[in-house]
């Protein structure tokens, strides 16, 4: 859905906004499967889940970085805001990157 809105050269906002939505549908999920699915879910499919939740929220922050920055280009406001949403897309993909390592190191 995220690559249908990309080709459609949707706005940054709407984009960010289906992000967000495989976030909390990849987050809903994850719980349910590490919480009372856990005995019969696989600890690899638990994993991914956490993996891609991360990921998509990075792609969520990135896309109204880049909104922000849009407003910026036009009227020279919300500069602090794009490094914010840049800030939480690094913190995203870094808990990805140290899930990722503790993952490949205890397997």
């Amino acid at each position: 859905m995220l690559k249908v809105a990309e080709r459609k050269n949707s706005n940054f906002e709407l984009q960010s906004q289906l992000a967000k939505g495989i976030f909390d549908l990849l987050t809903v999920t994850y719980n349910l499967a590490n919480d009372s699915l856990k005995k019969t879910i696989n600890e690899d499919t638990i994993f991914y889940l956490n993996i891609r939740r991360f990921w998509y929220a990075a792609i969520s922050f990135t896309k109204m970085k880049d909104k922000v920055l849009e407003e910026f280009n036009k009227n020279g406001e919300g500069y602090g805001k794009a490094i914010s949403y840049l800030g939480l897309a690094m913190e995203s993909l870094n808990a990805v990157h140290k899930d990722l390592v503790n993952y490949l190191y205890n397997s």
